[in-house]
């Protein structure tokens, strides 16, 4: 079953300096499958999802695996730009991409 797997989370935690915001997240996304992330204000969901784009490189402390297709996007590489090309979020509030 693992092949229908497009993005998987393993314990991924994400920090802003000391203030832990994300706590061990650990969930797998299917292939050709539309999913959403529901919670409260403040339980962390667009914090985790700036960090699969990498729009908290520099900014968080992001630890774990992000596994797109299998292969850990999130330390460098693969470059900032090759992960945009196959992930998006579409947030409330509209975030433009420089590259």
């Amino acid at each position: 079953m693992e092949e229908n797997i497009a993005l998987e989370l393993k314990d991924v935690s994400v920090a802003y300096g000391a203030e832990p915001t994300v706590h061990n997240v650990s969930m797998k996304f299917k292939k050709n499958q539309v999913s959403a992330l529901i919670g409260a204000s403040g339980s962390g969901k667009s914090t985790l999802l700036r960090s699969i784009n990498r729009m908290n490189d520099g900014i968080a402390n992001v630890t774990g695996q992000i596994l797109f297709h299998a292969v850990d996007i999130h330390p460098p590489p693969p470059p900032v730009p090759h992960a945009r090309q196959h992930l998006a979020n579409t947030n409330q509030q509209p975030t433009p991409y420089t590259k």
